[in-house]
């Protein structure tokens, strides 16, 4: 590859790196490349493994080192060196901001995703701006499809807890089905619904035709009487309707181009409602219940994807039929996360199969999952609000999510060695005591490693006839025999031979301790140093070379981590 473009794509890595607090990624680094030189667009195949090798020497470099780097290659753009402007959400209208009313309304039919976090985040730092309502609601209408668990109504409010999201009041839909009723009987009396007793067949070929099934000229009367049978109100419960046999319908515009609009459902039977809190057999739609509470509520900004925009041209109809005013809708494209689970169904599928050990698997993007990981609110907070509010979709890389997470705690995470399939080396060198900082931001805290002849590296690091620099120790020539000749202890040395660091550990049972460290596809398995141990469970530490993780267990024989992120 030509000298320059080499140069080129240098800078852009170690660019890259400096923004996002020491960590480059492949796909960013070609992107940029690419945008400033389209010509190299085909030759993408030779570009990227280029990218892919130079990308892991530049991570492996302290950020200062990356900055030194970058001036002496004569980077211009001095604002990667700077700290990045505080992102603001978009200001909303006067009207809104005098009463402001939002909500965050899941479903409790699985734990809190960051998907989810998103319209739970940015309704709440309005809230938080202007000084209004956040309302927590409970949207479990569907007893048959997205069943709810009780003990995701809790999981749910300590998701939103642990996120610092505090609410004035909460909702449970499935406790309001009698409002929901009411309102349905006034728009039966207002001739703007009727209960539909048509087969599914036959009203789609209805539907598809823009014409009106015979349910819709039913007099007020008529469907009053349905109504009865409907909600089992009449004397006689053989008499009432069972689930399948009719449906109640808003009346909309049968010429509307969007089919789904025509006539849309609002509440049905379910016979053997699956479900916590009601045994109730008529059940509420969603846009007939969310439309009736973002009213009653008095709900005046509403967050949501561009998946409901079919849903709010539904709800208009009811607002309309009522005199109402719709609130304030600020539309969220979807956030991606490639490689990262996020549905739930998907997530529950995978429990029930054994796929995922609970919803808070590492292999998950759940609230839950990440905060087993050692992920901070802040960060999550944070990472949000840099995205803000777009209506279009944002395909996010975990390492931005992971940037954020780093920058909050990487002051405070104590660093130890652990050593992921050891294997023991021999060195020529007499009994030594190693002095290491416990934490680079606090050089008055250190920790104490004594070194011997027998020492224990990690398998990947064992590279017959390679030199390399052992952690604080010295320099290192490894042999096919897995002994190692100390070369000399010269820093000068190793900078200027460019050779690797690695991490050791004494092989001494009275310095050492077993150790796995649960990651999203493997579990790493191995020994920690010692000084672990007087770290609580729940803290963050960086495994050196390794990455940060947070500890879940910790006892005298044995630690268990889980890998958050490089």
């Amino acid at each position: 590859m030509d000298k320059d473009i080499e140069v080129l794509i240098r800078k852009y890595a170690l660019a890259n790196a400096v923004e996002h607090n020491g960590k480059c990624m492949v796909g960013s680094v070609v992107g940029k490349v690419i945008s400033q030189m389209p010509v190299l667009k085909e030759d993408i195949m030779e570009l990227k493994p280029f990218v892919e090798k130079i990308v892991p020497e530049i991570n492996n470099m302290s950020l200062e080192e990356q900055k030194m780097e970058l001036i002496k290659l004569g980077w211009v753009e001095e604002k990667v060196m700077q700290k990045k402007e505080e992102k603001k959400l978009p200001d909303i209208s006067e009207n809104i901001v005098k009463n402001l009313v939002t909500r965050f309304a899941p479903n409790p039919n699985g734990s809190m995703h960051l998907g989810h976090s998103r319209v739970a985040i940015l309704p709440y730092e309005y809230v938080k701006k202007y000084k209004g309502k956040f309302l927590l609601r409970f949207e479990d209408t569907d007893p048959k499809v997205k069943k709810a668990e009780k003990i995701n109504y809790k999981w749910l409010k300590e998701d939103l807890k642990w996120l610092g999201i505090k609410w004035s009041k909460v909702y449970i839909q499935s406790k309001r089905l009698k409002v929901y009723y009411k309102y349905a009987e006034r728009l039966l009396k207002l001739h703007a619904a009727y209960l539909c007793e048509c087969k599914p067949d036959i009203w789609k070929q209805h539907i598809d035709e823009k014409r009106p099934c015979p349910c819709r000229s039913l007099t007020i009367e008529e469907n009053l009487k349905r109504w009865k049978r409907f909600i089992g109100a009449n004397k006689n419960p053989k008499k009432s309707y069972k689930e399948g046999q009719v449906v109640l319908r808003i009346k909309t515009d049968m010429e509307h181009p969007n089919p789904a609009i025509r006539d849309w459902p609002a509440m049905r039977i379910v016979d053997k409602p699956s479900h916590p809190f009601s045994k109730l057999k008529v059940w509420p739609l969603y846009n007939f219940s969310a439309a009736i509470d973002d009213h009653e509520m008095k709900v005046t900004l509403i967050l949501r994807g561009q998946e409901h925009a079919t849903n709010e041209t539904k709800q208009r109809y009811l607002y309309n039929y009522f005199s109402w005013d719709y609130p304030k809708v600020m539309v969220q494209g979807r956030l991606l996360f490639p490689g990262l689970v996020l549905s739930k169904s998907q997530i529950n599928k995978g429990i029930e199969e054994g796929i995922y050990d609970g919803w808070e698997d590492p292999k998950l993007g759940t609230i839950r999952a990440l905060k087993r990981r050692g992920f901070s609110p802040e960060a999550i907070r944070n990472f949000i609000l840099d995205i803000g509010a777009k209506s279009s979709d944002a395909t996010v890389a975990f390492e931005n999510l992971a940037a954020f997470n780093k920058k909050v705690v990487d002051e405070k995470s104590n660093r130890y060695f652990f050593v992921n399939k050891p294997v023991e080396i021999n060195i020529d060198n007499n009994f030594r005591k190693v002095i290491l900082d416990l934490n680079p931001s606090n050089h008055k805290k250190k920790r104490i490693l004594i070194a011997r002849e027998k020492l224990l590296l990690s398998m990947d690091d064992v590279e017959n006839g390679k030199e390399a620099r052992l952690i604080g120790l010295g320099n290192i020539y490894v042999r096919t025999d897995a002994s190692c000749n100390v070369v000399n202890d010269d820093l000068e040395y190793a900078k200027q031979k460019h050779l690797k660091k690695i991490h050791w550990l004494p092989n001494d049972n009275k310095q050492i301790v077993k150790a796995e460290v649960i990651l999203p596809d493997s579990i790493a398995k191995g020994y920690i140093e010692k000084n672990v141990l007087k770290e609580k469970v729940g803290n963050v530490v960086q495994l050196e070379r390794f990455g940060f993780c947070r500890l879940e267990k910790i006892s005298k024989n044995k630690v268990v981590a889980v890998f958050g992120h490089k």
